[in-house]
């Protein structure tokens, strides 16, 4: 059986006198993952890919016993948003809602700042993020056609956790009504957020 060596194998699969145009992503993939299971993951990684971009990408491939660290979903590779004082940008992000989400996310809007004093707020990726100087943002909204989540950004440390999310310390509630977006469930879970850590 023949050495591994990465550098020839992608330089074939490139082709003579044209480096990397005949090498698609999915080839890319494959090879590092040949290496990875030969043992030579960081040649692989460093002859195949030659970015971080592309690492990332292959990420997923490596299982059966070889997992690598999975990012942190929704803040892995992001800078938080700039806090600040000013409501404006939120209330602007209220007027770009549907028509039938509006009363929803004011009276959510209502509710988390009536509940926790001395918020600060942003919006950034088309969502309004609360939070607090010591806490880092514990709050934030995400509406969609024809619900809202509540996402808590600690909510895996509540006494008791919203039903929905699974990755790390986020979890989450689908408010659909007027009605949800007043039990006092979702304001317990309102109160929780204002006295445990969030994305900090």
């Amino acid at each position: 059986m023949r050495a591994l060596n990465p550098r020839a194998d992608v330089s074939t699969a490139r082709g003579p006198g044209h480096p990397g145009s005949g090498l698609t992503v999915a080839l890319e993939r494959q090879i590092a993952w040949r290496y990875y299971r030969s043992g030579q993951a960081t040649a692989a990684r460093d002859m195949v890919f030659g970015s971080d971009a592309l690492c990332h990408q292959a990420a997923p491939l490596v299982g059966e016993g070889h997992a690598m660290p999975k990012e942190i979903k929704g803040t892995a590779g992001r800078k938080p948003p700039q806090p600040s004082a000013n409501h404006s940008d939120i209330d602007e992000w209220f007027r770009r809602q549907m028509p039938h989400l509006q009363p929803i996310v004011q009276a959510l809007d209502e509710s988390i700042r009536a509940t926790i004093p001395g918020l600060h707020y942003a919006v950034k990726w088309k969502r309004p993020y609360y939070g607090l100087p010591e806490l880092g943002w514990i709050i934030e909204l995400a509406a969609y056609d024809v619900s809202v989540n509540v996402v808590f950004l600690g909510g895996a440390d509540f006494d008791s956790p919203p039903p929905l999310g699974t990755t790390d310390r986020t979890r989450y509630i689908k408010v659909t009504t007027l009605d949800e977006a007043q039990r006092p469930e979702l304001h317990k879970w309102i109160e929780e957020a204002s006295r445990t850590p969030g994305w900090i």
